[in-house]
Order: C-alpha cells, then sequence, then structure tokens
C-alpha cells in the first residue's frame, strides 16, 4: 500500500523499540500516528519526541473492549484508520516448557497473540469495506526458529507467521486489495526483554529460572540487545514491504532464510538443530 500523506496509523507497543521506531518513521512521512502502549510514561515521552502531531492513548492490548475502543474513536476523529501496525510483545521468562508456570503461559499468548487478533477483529472489516488498508504484524525471528527455554514466545510467534499467511489469503481470495506484511527481525537493540508489565490479575510473577539454560537465554537476548541493529532498521524495512505490497519483511533476511532452509531439513527428515544458528 502507498503510505501517503494524511494517511492514518495505529500502533501498539509504541513506547520503546520497533514500535516506537515504527511510529518515528511514518509520522516522517506524514502520517497521523496513533502511539498506544500500557506505559503511559514512555508512550508519552515516546510521542513528544516525534517532533509531530501524534496522540498517545494508553491501552492493553489484552482487553478487546478497549482495543475496539481505540479504532473506534480513531476512525471517528480521522475519518478512517489506513494502517494498523500490531507490534505489542512480551517475551515471557525464560525456563524449559515444563517449568514454565501457566500464568506465563497465558501473560505472553494474551499479549503476543490475542492483543493482535484484537487489533485486527476492530480494524479490518473497516478497511475491507473501503477496499484500502494494510496489516503490519511483528513477528520474530522465532516465527521461524524456535530457541530453547521460550515456548511461549516461540508458539505465539510461529502463531503470528501463521495468522498472517491465513489472513492474506483470505484477503487475496476475496480480491481485497487490503494488504498485510508479517515483520520478522533478526536481533534488534532493544530493551524488549526489559520492558514489559505483569499483569496484575494473573497474581505474583513468577522469579524465572537461574539454571544453565535460562541463563544461555537471557545471555541471547542481552546480546541481541547490545549487538543487534537500531530499530529503525526493522522499521524501515517493514514499511518499505508495506510499501511494495510484501507479504515478508526482515531486517536480517539472511536469518530468516537460514531458518527456513533448516525447517526444509526438518521436512526432510532431519532434528532441529540443538542451537539455532546465526549465519555469518
Amino acid at each position: 500500500m502507498e503510505l501517503r500523506v494524511g494517511d492514518v496509523a495505529i500502533v501498539t507497543g509504541a513506547a520503546s523499540g520497533i514500535g516506537r521506531a515504527l511510529a518515528t518513521a511514518l509520522a516522517r512521512r506524514g502520517l497521523r500516528v496513533v502511539l498506544t502502549d500500557r506505559d503511559a510514561v514512555a508512550l508519552a515521552a515516546a510521542r513528544d519526541a516525534l517532533g509531530a502531531p501524534a496522540s498517545a492513548v494508553p491501552l492493553d492490548v489484552t482487553d478487546a473492549d478497549a482495543v475496539a475502543r481505540v479504532v473506534a474513536e480513531t476512525a471517528d476523529l480521522h475519518g478512517r484508520v489506513d494502517l494498523v501496525a500490531a507490534n505489542a510483545g512480551v517475551p515471557g521468562h525464560p525456563a524449559r516448557l515444563w517449568e514454565t508456570p501457566l500464568a506465563d503461559w497465558r501473560w505472553v499468548v494474551d499479549v503476543n497473540l490475542w492483543g493482535v487478533v484484537h487489533l485486527l477483529a476492530a480494524a479490518l472489516p473497516a478497511m475491507v469495506a473501503r477496499d484500502r488498508g494494510h496489516v503490519l504484524v511483528t513477528g520474530s525471528i522465532a516465527s521461524w526458529s524456535a530457541g530453547a527455554a521460550m515456548a511461549p514466545y516461540a508458539a505465539t510467534k510461529h502463531a503470528l507467521l501463521a495468522l498472517g499467511e491465513s489472513l492474506h489469503r483470505d484477503l487475496a481470495g476475496s480480491g481485497s486489495a487490503v494488504g498485510v506484511t508479517v515483520l520478522c527481525p533478526g536481533a534488534v537493540a532493544t530493551a524488549f526483554n526489559e520492558r514489559n508489565h505483569w499483569p496484575d490479575h494473573l497474581g505474583p510473577r513468577p522469579p524465572g529460572r537461574s539454571d544453565a539454560v535460562a541463563a544461555a537465554t537471557v545471555d541471547m537476548l542481552t546480546r541481541g540487545i547490545t549487538e543487534g541493529v537500531d530499530p529503525s532498521v526493522a522499521a524501515e524495512a517493514a514499511l518499505a514491504a508495506v510499501a511494495g505490497d510484501r507479504f515478508l519483511a526482515s531486517s536480517d533476511p539472511a536469518w530468516i532464510a537460514h531458518a527456513a532452509r533448516t525447517r526444509v531439513e526438518v521436512a526432510e527428515g532431519a532434528d532441529p538443530p540443538l542451537r539455532r544458528h546465526v549465519p555469518d
């Protein structure tokens, strides 16, 4: 979809990282941006740093009614919604699957999967009716390759790739001009594993495991923060794919291609490798 000056975009998880970079890049292109996030303080700071008119709306994407209200109010204010960027996500607490509390599963699934479903369910009907719009979903390298000690995160990111593929076929098969892009970045320099909010209704927050497997996963996430690309690189890759009506976007296409080849090897009978190899 061509991104036009005056188009209207909603970005979830916009207070930091890729979400903030997306909001910044969209505002620079002249779009009217609605930034949403659970962290109201960081959200206001992100909006103020844009240097362009924008709205900041505190939002918990696990609340379907609240998400629907934001979409409806945005459409009432601006006349339409042209782009939704379903970016909000949480990593969970690194642990082996059988050691992962059910509360952690509920938290990750509620944010990473249901949060996306809530936004798309609220925004897509009007887009399809207007026959214009685009959906951008933030997946992960974990959409293609599941690392150890992150089963809830990997499961939800796999689900988002499948959701996007099914939606693409729904739209194309209906003759709709509405597009969908799934962003699967590689390592990104963002405090993603540090900025998250445990919901009170799930009870006390799990402490997380302290064994070698969990430590290795935390180390991997930390290296991603220190060695990954700037979030703006992922945001620009995503918006280039949106503008080109491409399904897949990545800040590290070689990594995605390697993960896809590994999937082919597994389909042909190989076991998944014990460790995820990062291509040079």
